[in-house]
């Protein structure tokens, strides 16, 4: 187990074995499996191997770490980041839920395999930056965002 919504694993005398992740749940209609059920398992084939959104990668990807600092009247459990690129929808509106470090209202979700996404933040209570209608904020390195103020380093 690690942090960060990691998973670390290691397997010991198995050549070549294969891994199929879910969410440990029965249940048909809340089911989550990758790969799909009735497939094979992901083929571990190096010392080390990654697998970041059903993409498997041989050492540790390279990604852009967004910071979001939640605005206090947004919901706590449930902001999430949605991005995209120029004509490339990547994932179902609302996005994903973005990961909380607990002590503070900093919000982070690392985008791999992508140069150049546009976020937008949102939550349940249809509360959206940037605002509806409007464009994603591109960004090409890690970034950090609070109070309307876009930054590469921790304000």
């Amino acid at each position: 187990m690690g942090g960060n919504n990691r998973y670390v694993y290691t397997i010991y005398g198995v050549n070549n074995p294969r891994v199929i992740f879910n969410n440990n749940t029965t249940d048909p209609a809340t089911r989550q499996q990758h790969p799909g059920i009735n497939q094979p398992g992901i083929e571990i084939t190096e010392d080390e191997m990654w697998i970041v959104n059903e993409t498997v990668y041989s050492q540790k990807p390279q990604g852009i770490t967004v910071h979001f600092y939640r605005p206090s009247n947004w919901e706590y459990w449930d902001t999430r980041i949605y991005f995209y690129e120029d004509n490339n929808i990547l994932m179902e509106w609302p996005g994903t839920l973005m990961n909380s470090q607990m002590y503070d209202n900093w919000l982070t979700y690392t985008i791999y395999g992508i140069d150049n996404p546009k976020v937008i933040f949102n939550d349940s209570q249809n509360k959206q930056i940037p605002g509806v209608l409007q464009e994603g904020h591109l960004v090409t390195r890690d970034v950090w965002y609070k109070d309307g103020i876009w930054s590469t380093y921790k304000p």
